[in-house]
């Protein structure tokens, strides 16, 4: 669109605003296309490869999730992005970057947060008791 524009004179910031682009991206068409011609038009995102989140990943980053770091040989308390990334690819699973373990941390825990009906109180069994007491306490002076 933004080459079409250009070949009618409108000027690729004109055509860039029309069509909600930046010029930024409207110039780099015009200039693919005045370079390479048909070819320049073509979607380049076909060379970035296939999806990186795939259901093997999931399942070994749950399965990863439900250890501790030191089960798999690491010296760390907790798990942290860049470890997990780690321990997928010394896996052997995949060799993906830590945005990509944060995009399946989010898919992933919100299966799980819709999985889990029933959440457990995190206050000690004394203070969850001592409050239920009270509870009880003014709910009989209630009556």
């Amino acid at each position: 669109m933004a080459v079409l524009a250009y070949s009618r004179g409108e000027g690729t910031v004109r055509a860039s605003k029309a069509l909600g682009y930046a010029p930024s991206t409207a110039i780099g068409a015009v200039r693919r296309y005045l370079r390479d011609g048909r070819a320049g038009l073509t979607d380049r995102r076909k060379d970035n490869g296939g999806p990186k989140i795939v259901a093997d990943l999931f399942q070994a980053l749950a399965e990863i999730l439900s250890k501790h770091p030191a089960d798999l040989g690491s010296e760390r308390p907790t798990w942290t992005r860049e470890l997990l990334a780690l321990t997928l690819d010394q896996l052997g699973v995949a060799e993906v970057g830590v945005t990509t373990v944060s995009r399946a941390l989010a898919r992933l825990r919100g299966e799980w947060e819709v999985a889990k009906p029933i959440v457990g109180c995190p206050w000690s069994a004394r203070r969850r008791e001592e409050r239920l007491r009270q509870i009880r306490r003014l709910a009989a002076h209630r009556r």
